[in-house]
């Protein structure tokens, strides 16, 4: 539960850390906060391609064994959500998408998606064999692991800097009890030492840790913190209602080097520091300063979000030794098996007395959200640790709804992939409802009602998609894992046994795509495709190369991006490749989970023998590469692209390791040979469009209704209105240079889409849609990182009608 502006606040003063050394010690890292930590500065554009990504975490995981330290890395499910995370997250895609409304396109905004960069960290992690997990609460359970092991905790989330452990609640509390929290921008993953002539001196990692009792908190008692964070607002709880002794103190500060949100913060801690450590009062005025008639409402919003500060120290830890198998570090925590009646969810009405015992360290059962892996088979289990399977698709089903973000994630205006995306994530939700109901684990299905809720990006709009879902029930009797994918995706096995697995993964991934893109419009076949040839094109050449290619492969991709800069006195990118691109890489992901889910629900004997889901950058080593190839292939004539591929693209990737001029003929040929495999798998599958059943509707924050109307505490009133989508219309169109139809096709073919409103039930928690009188949108925006200064956009090369 971030606090805005809380880490700006605290790194401000210099007291507030002070210099450590990682070195010959455990580390509990954030996973979710380390992918952003890596991403977000890097040294040069191609350390964000998959391939740049796989050689960086490499990288530092060679730095941390260098200096003695075992990382141990926690993924974040996703599915804690507490008090008004939905509306707040609304209102933050909102605001997101109007400040990156007006920025121009660039290959640089598709190359650090979080999704695919957690992907690509996964398969580094697995590579490795350093241990990991995908568990949740991720922030809580590596604070308690960190304080029981008394070791580093990474991570760049500002709750770490709140969390208190519950037995330090009753009193002043101890701070050896306390995680020791690294932040993750304050790491140098640059090994160092002391004297390097030394060739026995221990290496070190330079970092800072978050001094407890030198810290500017260090005045605030533990339970009070805690208030401290509910008071500067997060995105659980807006920024409540102040005692009025505290509103006049803030009318009265004057301090113009300080913002806002600074002014705010020392105000409410030099208030709380007033207050013995196990005192009330602060509590007691904060409730009063409520209006009257939202008091219980506010009441039990404070007891849904004060148990996401605090851990219990053996309960958590324990939790996350065992999802790591480190229950050897853990010898005191003792805890019986949980059995399926422990993941119920229950309603209570919470009075002021609940919220005393909460902050004094007393746990209330009901608000500790269920652990809905409980009841799950080993394998299953495995599966969902290991991050086999999407936790994308748990998050709707066990947590009410899943949010898609537009802005790292791959959404393009052009190209709404969610939407192609649709039926992979529907047969995820279809399986695990039946998989539950032969489990007898329907009751944690909080989500379903009977429907599943998504969130998702539409250009400037957000909407929401209310999908029925089916139950799918295994029969592991009479069913094969390959016979289930196939079927889910209505296509017929392969006949040639030769063809290898990771040619008919990449290339049912292709033919899913091509069916999805259907519903727009007649394709031009694959061989004259300029994206399907410049992607299967790299995806034949890198599966055989090596982690040194990045090079080879950067001077071409320059080289291609020098040479149409020169040519074209206009922007020669091509915003819908890219974004098309992007779509087929989560397809494949998508694709990849779903066969795994498959596979954790049969035996081990009913494996899959046909497919082999290759790690995401070994096919696609380079987005900007494969974008720049589809280019250079559109300024051929159509008719002629699949021998430019072979005669042209192919040898230029390819990367000549003989030596002693050895011939390389005979690699060519195999390279070519496996090429024209992967097409012709393509075009024999045949597959069909899916367009599951869904209802569409537009969502709006809060903040555009009347001011008047809203109380600073009460729930954000979600607008929404169900979208007049009728049959036959696309859900997302978009018009481009880059175009993937015929030149024939003008018209539009959509399966339909469902128009019955389904409205949300009371599990939900929020509060009654209104309806809004917009009647449509239109997709045009995405996310732009770093903008490229044109005053011009592409124009199309001569017959250049195809971008995937």
């Amino acid at each position: 539960m971030p606090i805005p502006g809380l880490t700006t606040i605290l790194e401000s003063m210099r007291s507030n850390f002070r210099p450590f050394r990682l070195q010959n010690t455990k580390v509990i890292i954030n996973a979710n906060d380390f992918v952003f930590a890596v991403t977000d500065k890097p040294d040069d554009i191609f350390d964000l391609e998959p391939i740049g990504l796989y050689l960086s975490f490499k990288k530092i995981l060679t730095a941390f064994n260098k200096c003695g330290i075992t990382p141990y890395f926690v993924f974040n499910c996703g599915n804690e959500k507490r008090g008004q995370t939905l509306d707040l997250m609304i209102e933050n895609q909102y605001l997101s998408m109007d400040k990156n409304a007006g920025d121009s396109p660039s290959t640089s905004d598709f190359c650090s998606s979080f999704f695919l960069s957690k992907h690509v960290l996964l398969s580094v992690l697995r590579d490795l064999n350093i241990c990991f997990t995908v568990m949740s609460p991720v922030v809580r359970a590596t604070a308690a692991l960190s304080a029981q092991l008394k070791c580093p905790v990474l991570g760049s989330c500002s709750d770490y800097f709140i969390l208190v452990p519950s037995n330090a609640l009753s009193d002043t509390a101890d701070t050896d009890s306390f995680h020791c929290f690294v932040p993750l921008n304050y790491v140098d993953f640059k090994p160092d030492t002391v004297d390097s002539s030394n060739v026995n001196d221990r290496w070190f990692l330079s970092a800072k840790l978050f001094d407890w009792q030198r810290s500017t908190l260090s005045s605030v008692a533990p339970r009070h913190r805690i208030l401290l964070a509910l008071l500067m607002g997060s995105n659980t709880m807006p920024q409540v209602r102040l005692p009025p002794e505290l509103h006049k103190r803030l009318y009265t500060y004057r301090d113009e080097s300080r913002s806002r949100k600074e002014l705010r913060f020392y105000v409410i801690r030099d208030w709380l520091s007033q207050f013995a450590p196990n005192s009330k009062e602060p509590v007691e005025r904060i409730i009063d300063a409520q209006l009257e008639a939202h008091r219980d409402q506010f009441i039990q919003q404070l007891a849904d979000c004060i148990p996401g500060f605090t851990y219990n120290l053996e309960h958590h830890s324990h939790l996350l030794a065992t999802a790591l198998n480190l229950l050897e570090l853990c010898p005191n925590a003792m805890f019986g098996e949980l059995c399926l009646s422990d993941a119920k969810v229950q309603s209570v009405s919470f009075q002021k007395s609940d919220i005393h015992a909460l902050l004094s360290g007393t746990v209330i059962p009901h608000l500790e959200l269920p652990n809905f892996t409980v009841g799950w088979p080993s394998r299953f289990l495995k599966a969902f640790q290991e991050g086999n399977i999407l936790t994308t698709s748990f998050q709707p089903l066990y947590g009410h709804w899943v949010m898609f973000s537009g802005l790292h994630e791959g959404y393009s205006g052009r190209s709404l992939s969610y939407m192609l995306r649709l039926p992979i994530r529907v047969m995820h939700y279809r399986l695990i409802v039946g998989f539950e109901r032969q489990l007898g684990g329907c009751d944690k299905l909080i989500g379903l009602n009977p429907h599943v809720i998504e969130y998702l990006p539409c250009g400037n709009k957000l909407i929401s998609l209310t999908i029925p879902i089916n139950a799918i029930n295994l029969d592991p009797s009479r069913e094969q894992t390959d016979h289930v994918f196939y079927s889910l995706l209505g296509i017929t096995f392969p006949t040639d046994p030769t063809v290898p697995g990771w040619v008919i993964s990449l290339a049912v991934t292709i033919a899913y795509c091509r069916a999805q893109w259907s519903l727009e419009g007649n394709l031009v076949p694959p061989n004259e495709c300029s994206l399907t040839l410049a992607l299967v094109a790299c995806a034949t050449v890198s599966v055989q190369a090596d982690e040194d290619s990045l090079d080879h492969y950067a001077e071409l991709c320059n080289a291609l991006e020098a040479k149409f800069v020169l040519e074209s006195s206009l922007l020669p990118f091509r915003d819908g490749l890219s974004s098309n691109l992007i779509t087929i890489y989560f397809a494949y992901t998508g694709l990849w989970s779903l066969l795994n889910l498959i596979e954790s629900m049969m035996p081990p004997t009913h494996e899959s023998k046909l497919l082999h889901f290759l790690p995401l950058w070994r096919l696609s080593p380079s987005l900007c590469l494969q974008h720049w190839l589809a280019v250079e292939l559109q300024t051929h004539s159509p008719e002629t692209r699949y021998q430019v591929a072979i005669r042209e693209l192919i040898p230029r990737l390819y990367r000549n390791t003989n030596r002693g001029g050895v011939s390389n003929t005979p690699e060519l040929q195999a390279l070519e040979s496996t090429f024209s495999q992967v097409l012709q798998t393509v075009v024999s599958l045949n597959m069909s469009p899916i367009n599951p059943e869904h209802t569409v509707q537009e969502v709006k924050p809060h903040f555009f209704t009347s001011k008047q109307d809203r109380v600073s505490h009460s729930p954000s009133p979600l607008v929404s209105q169900q979208l007049p989508i009728k049959r036959g219309a696309p859900s997302a169109r978009f018009e481009s240079s880059d175009r993937i139809y015929s030149s024939k096709q003008s018209q539009n073919h959509h399966a339909p889409l469902s128009e019955t409103t389904i409205t949300t039930g009371s599990r939900h928690h929020r509060a009654p849609p209104q309806t809004d009188t917009s009647t449509g949108f239109i997709a045009n925006q995405t996310r732009r990182r770093r903008p490229c200064n044109s005053s011009a956009q592409p124009q199309n090369p001569p017959r250049s009608d195809t971008s995937h």
